[in-house]
């Protein structure tokens, strides 16, 4: 069994794809181009934004979305700060320390394992300019309860979706949400291309003008370089690959929560299963489970015994990263995320998995929690 079967979505869409990538090979035109500016506009008006900006990978997007707020490489912002959760990708902590921001990291939700928004206020201060929620495992956090505090407090708002394009909160798509919204297509997201992209999207017209000229070296036409921006591009060979994987996504996405209802609906009361807010809609980028009973080690030992892999989302939590060890944290600070970094584990999905694979791992274990 594999944790991800990457080939069957591409298997069922092979011929397209194929037909895409030999087009735009015979064009030779492979750094911006008509694929791009189509899949820029297809996205746009599926997420309900204005402007949508492929580029280069997630992380780019949020490093870019930062310097179109305002925050460029080349300036000292080391007092501004940003505040992420502690359950995350490194990603979304590191563009802001990478620009040299002093990071803040929040506890999570003991049951979403989204940021906590009753701890998030008590850490905005004069110096706070961002804050940069996840929506973790593929569910958004909710960003009515979000924009209330930073509207409060004047502070931008850079949603996190690198794990839950296609998702829906309060009928509104994600991406729909913050200042700017970022979206990550690595092979393994819920829409992922042949290798790393991504995509920013934002309903401001200056906003989408800076990110324009930072993905491309700040320049704003003609190598004038006017700014102090990045190799961000996203490359149109990975849009015309997308487009044709967009096509049916919406089903894909049935099926793949299919795959974790089924899951959730065998694994209620075994294992605590994911929490999914009444109000939303997620895509399940994994699906993360926790034992209360038996240590998570031995559950992993016992499922590879049966060629069942599963993953750490995540091992460690941000605030407990070695580069960040600066900013003080200590074991203690953040007990919820810490809690789930040592106790759980993601079980394989994919939006192709069969209920006969579904109950070979939920078989499994059954059979290593009753023992």
């Amino acid at each position: 069994m594999k944790f991800m079967d990457l080939y069957k979505g591409y298997d069922k869409r092979k011929v397209a794809i194929q037909s895409r990538i030999e087009s735009i090979i015979e064009r030779s035109q492979f750094i911006f181009g008509p694929d791009l500016e189509e899949l820029e506009e297809t996205l746009a008006k599926y997420v309900g934004r204005k402007y949508a900006l492929g580029v280069s990978s997630g992380h780019d997007g949020l490093s870019l979305a930062l310097m179109a707020l305002g925050f460029e490489a080349g300036i000292d912002h080391s007092d501004k700060e940003v505040i992420v959760p502690a359950l995350t990708f490194f990603s979304t902590a590191e563009a802001p320390a990478s620009l040299g921001m002093k990071v803040v990291v929040c506890d999570i939700d003991p049951d979403t394992y989204n940021m906590d928004l009753n701890k998030l206020e008590s850490l905005i201060n004069k110096n706070t300019v961002a804050i940069i929620p996840v929506n973790l495992f593929g569910q958004c956090i909710d960003y009515d309860a979000l924009d209330t505090i930073a509207k409060k407090h004047n502070v931008f708002v850079i949603e996190d979706a690198c794990q839950s394009f296609g998702a829906t909160s309060k009928n509104k798509k994600s991406c729909a949400f913050g200042d700017i919204a970022i979206t990550s297509f690595f092979p393994a997201k819920p829409l992922g291309c042949f290798g790393d992209g991504g995509m920013c999207f934002t309903d401001d017209d200056e906003l989408y003008a800076r990110l324009k000229k930072l993905r491309h070296h700040g320049d704003s036409g003609g190598m004038v370089h006017v700014m102090l921006g990045t190799t961000g591009r996203l490359d149109n060979l990975q849009a015309g690959i997308l487009l044709e994987k967009f096509k049916g996504f919406d089903e894909d996405m049935d099926l793949r929560r299919s795959v974790a209802e089924f899951y959730t609906k065998n694994l209620n009361g075994i294992l605590k299963t994911p929490k999914i807010e009444s109000f939303n809609d997620s895509v399940y980028a994994q699906y993360v489970v926790i034992s209360e009973s038996k240590d998570r080690n031995a559950i992993r030992e016992y499922l590879q015994t049966k060629d069942i892999p599963t993953a750490l989302y995540y091992p460690n939590p941000i605030h407990l990263a070695p580069i960040l060890k600066p900013l003080g944290y200590k074991v203690g600070d953040m007990p919820n995320a810490e809690y789930v970094c040592k106790n759980s584990l993601a079980l394989p999905i994919y939006n192709e998995m069969s209920n006969d694979e579904g109950l070979v791992v939920i078989n499994a274990l059954k059979e290593i929690l009753s023992n």
